[in-house]
């Protein structure tokens, strides 16, 4: 939903970061080391599905899978897993800077829900259970708000297409660059406050597997609902601006040169709801 720029931190960052930390377990530290080979080797892989929009090709480990069953290198399931939480996430740990700066990084606005919630943790775009071997890679930590990590985004593996979240950092340009949630305003009676609709409408010229995707983003982070409580917040504003310029003698036109054009414009990007709030307020404004 909201484009993400290439984590500031490396994959090779990351990994050093956890090594360093490691002071008191000298089999996880000479596994780490002796399998960080191949942990960079799963970077490209994960690189080149996720910009094909195919992170559901990569097979995950099964949710009942051994534990201690090596997954990659010399590494077990439940060490690479212990190295996102015993390394990288506690404060104090030299791994700690690397998550910061992730997190940070997003600016303190969630890039699933199009930067309504503020990001408090970083989750895994592929589960850690699921891929372990991606537990502390940094193109699959996306900053994330608590409702969109815990209760929304869930931590289940897609298994097709359609089923494939957007991915922040690397997926089609066309979903960060291109218009495809809208609004309408419904006002009954015309005095009343109304409300907001907002809506998913692609690109003709969109596969059916992006449209897929596109609405399946929209509907498991229930956008409709959250765009809708915003653009209802915003709505007074802009109906006493729009009420003052009427009553001074201007006429609707004016409104929407002066106040609704400006405002989609100004949005932050094609999707935010912004966008859809004054482009339906541009229709309604006639």
């Amino acid at each position: 939903m909201m484009k993400l720029q290439t984590p500031i931190r490396t994959f090779d960052n990351s990994i050093d970061a956890c090594l360093e930390g490691i002071t008191g377990n000298a089999a996880l530290r000479e596994a780490l080391i002796a399998s960080k080979a191949d942990l960079l080797a799963v970077e490209p892989v994960y690189r080149s599905a996720a910009s094909r929009g195919e992170l559901f090709t990569i097979p995950p480990v099964e949710e009942d899978a051994d534990d201690e069953a090596v997954v990659i290198g010399s590494l077990r399931r439940s060490e690479l897993i212990k190295l996102y939480e015993q390394y990288l996430v506690p404060r104090g740990k030299p791994g700690r800077s690397v998550y910061s700066d992730l997190l940070n990084a997003a600016l303190e606005e969630c890039p699933f829900c199009g930067g309504i919630g503020v990001p408090n943790t970083l989750d895994h775009f592929l589960a850690k259970s699921r891929h372990p071997s991606f537990s502390i890679l940094p193109f699959n930590l996306v900053p994330s708000c608590r409702d969109c990590n815990m209760g929304e985004k869930g931590g289940g593996a897609a298994s097709l297409a359609e089923e494939v979240l957007l991915q922040p950092y690397i997926d089609k340009d066309m979903f960060y660059k291109e218009q495809w949630v809208f609004a309408s305003y419904e006002a009954d009676p015309p005095d009343e406050p109304g409300r907001f609709v907002y809506f998913v409408r692609t690109p003709e010229r969109w596969d059916a597997t992006d449209v897929a995707r596109a609405e399946h983003h929209f509907k498991t982070f229930n956008l409709a609902h959250k765009y809708g409580l915003k653009a209802a917040q915003a709505l007074a504003t802009v109906k006493a601006q729009a009420e003052v310029m009427i009553a001074r003698g201007l006429v609707y036109a004016d409104v929407r040169e002066i106040i609704l054009q400006p405002g989609i414009e100004r949005a932050p990007f094609p999707n935010h709801w912004q966008t859809g709030m004054f482009q339906a307020l541009c229709v309604f404004f006639r």
